[in-house]
């Protein structure tokens, strides 16, 4: 899987991480190194193996009432 192209958008006197797949946008940052690389941990979490459902707890199913 292709990792998802990150951009950097500046306002004003800040900038920030953006991910055009998702929409997410990162938190305003003075430094464009800091905002490079929340778009860089952000494109990381794309990345990551989703959670595995069967490891997580339910409660089993009740019979019914009889």
């Amino acid at each position: 899987m292709d990792r998802p192209s990150t951009t950097t958008a500046h306002r004003g006197r800040f900038v920030h991480g953006t991910c055009p797949r998702c929409a997410w946008i990162g938190p305003g940052r003075r430094a464009l190194f800091t905002a490079e690389r929340d778009a860089e941990t952000h494109a990381e979490e794309h990345d990551a193996p989703l959670a595995d459902p069967s490891a997580t707890t339910s409660d089993p199913p009740r019979s019914p009432a009889g």
